[in-house]
């Protein structure tokens, strides 16, 4: 009957593990739901074998084995534990654990499982102990020896020893499946994967700064399937020392990490975007020179979706021709701008179509393009454009020209779609603008114009202050315009003639008819009062 102990804080897994042995008929069972516990009772009751969790309170498993191995006990020790991570499973080998179970799968085979392990581990320990039984013992080292590659064996991580020079003198199945080789292949050989030039480096100074001191340590880095194809890995790595301090194997537990750095890959570049477009958004806020905003813009937009070139091209002539007004190119890319300008739009009618119907062209291979747009396939061909996206820019609902994204250097989908088309939908608002603003200036300097040359007084103002008075006004009241423009309207009406003035304006306000023509007195700036007949609204 072998004495074991379970320690376990997962008090319905301890009751669960107890029940089964004890079933068998072949253990008598204690338990404890701590380490600390579990030693207190050591101290009056001796045990075969031990069976404790990894994760528990104060201490957990493998601190919990140190300990015993520190008192100079060789009892067996297995680590029975929901953990499955490379490093636990290392540390605990290494700290003496006789074996290692991953809780999870189907119950019954899992406890046959560890019955086994336990068994196996007692045997091993007692033929330790016995004299004259060297035969016996040896057998059942190897049986435990094949039980512990089993247990590495069924690990899903990818484990090797290798000595300083290169040769490994182990690997698991996992570890061969991964690089395709036989073990046959590796153990006996020195096999080192490919690393990109970049990182061999980063790997070399890795194992050397492994020391007496600090044994363990981290690392992740690519390496070059035979294939060709680049993929991540992390590696947590053991350096092993003789008593002369003298590194004499490395123990290796790894794991592709590729999925992982793509995800990591994709949040950094969603944060670069949301970062770009704000910044694009902000060239186009408060005064700015629309010029200098395209630029900017499209230097930000070009570096983010990595294009070879990117501009802005904008009709004219009610959208007959067409004129490349902004340009950014990457180092080393020619610029077209020049050999872009006064171009019918008539001679690429599929092109100029899908714009006018608002529609983005995303041509992933312009070699590819349909016979309908072999006019356009010649031009994008002349320079020597590969792939490229291109955005419609609308002025209100009146097609403006399109915003860009050339590759001279490769073929492939553009995945900024939705980035790129709201920054070409802020172009086409701030060019709206700005054609809005320059009606405006257009009409003011109208506006000027006329009275500057009409002999009948003009004057704008507002809230009761002036805003404009032309040269005739000017020459009535004796104010210049700048004079008038820092004065109250009511500084130059008569006294007499004020509130009729208000009144009448009131009026209108309201929507009551009143007379719009009458004469009143002003006071110039002479002192004179002068008669003058206002009309005005």
């Amino acid at each position: 009957m072998i004495s074991l102990l379970i320690v376990d804080y997962e008090s319905q897994l301890l009751e669960l593990t107890k029940t089964y042995l004890k079933k068998t008929g072949d253990f008598t069972v204690g338990t404890a739901p701590s380490a600390r516990e579990a030693l207190e009772m050591m101290e009056t009751t001796t045990y075969d074998a031990i069976v404790s969790n990894y994760q528990m309170p104060e201490i957990d498993g493998i601190e919990f084995l140190k300990t015993i191995r520190g008192s100079g006990s060789d009892i067996p020790f297995i680590i029975f534990t929901g953990k499955g991570r490379e490093d636990v499973v290392i540390e605990a080998l290494n700290a003496g654990a006789d074996f290692y179970l991953q809780k999870g799968g189907h119950p019954k085979a899992q406890f046959a499982e560890l019955t086994g392990m336990i068994k196996h581990s007692v045997e091993r320990n007692q033929a330790k102990a016995s004299e004259g039984a060297l035969s016996v013992r040896n057998k059942r080292l190897e049986k435990s020896e094949e039980r512990y590659r089993n247990v590495v064996e069924g690990q899903t991580e990818l484990i090797s020893r290798f000595l300083p020079h290169g040769t490994h003198v182990f690997v698991n199945e996992a570890y061969c499946r991964y690089f395709g080789k036989r073990r046959e292949e590796i153990m006996g050989h020195r096999f080192l994967p490919s690393i990109p030039s970049e990182d061999q480096e980063l790997v070399k100074n890795h194992f050397a700064f492994l020391t007496l001191i600090h044994p363990v340590d981290t690392i992740e880095h690519r390496i070059i399937m035979p294939d060709g194809e680049v993929r991540w890995q992390s590696w947590s790595n053991r350096a092993i020392f003789d008593e002369k301090g003298t590194v004499i194997e490395y123990q290796s537990v790894g794991r592709d990490i590729t999925e992982l750095k793509m995800a990591e890959a994709a949040v950094r570049q969603k944060l670069e975007f949301e970062e770009t477009l704000a910044a694009a958004i902000s060239r186009f806020t408060g005064i700015y020179d629309f010029d200098d905003a395209v630029n900017g813009a499209l230097a930000d937009m070009g570096r983010l979706s990595r294009a070879d070139r990117d501009y802005l091209c904008l009709l004219r002539k009610g959208g007959t021709v067409l004129d490349n007004t902004h340009e950014w190119c990457a180092k080393g890319v020619s610029p077209q701008i020049d050999n872009l300008q006064n171009i019918p739009s008539e001679m690429f009618p599929w092109w100029t179509e899908k714009i006018r119907n608002r529609e983005i062209i995303h041509i992933t291979d312009v070699s590819k393009l349909p016979p309908e747009a072999e006019a356009e396939r010649e031009i994008l061909e002349m320079q020597e454009i590969r792939s490229l996206i291109v955005l419609p820019v609308f002025c209100g609902d009146e097609p403006a020209g399109f915003l860009g994204f050339d590759s001279i250097r490769e073929t492939g989908e553009w995945t900024e779609e939705v980035i790129l088309r709201t920054v070409a939908e802020i172009i086409g608002k701030s060019l709206e603008l700005k054609r809005m603003q320059s009606v405006l200036e257009e009409s003011k300097e109208r506006f000027r114009s006329l009275a500057t040359s009409t002999p009948v007084a003009v004057m704008i103002y507002r809230d009761d202050r002036f805003m404009y008075a032309n040269p005739a006004a000017e020459e009535i009241s004796g104010y210049s315009e700048a004079e008038l423009c820092q004065m109250n309207i009511w500084d130059i009406v008569h006294p007499d003639y004020v509130n009729l003035i208000k009144e009448r304006g009131r009026a209108r306000q309201r929507g009551e008819k009143t007379v719009n023509r009458y004469e009143f007195k002003i006071i110039t700036k002479t002192g004179k009062e002068k008669w003058v007949e206002i009309s005005g609204d």
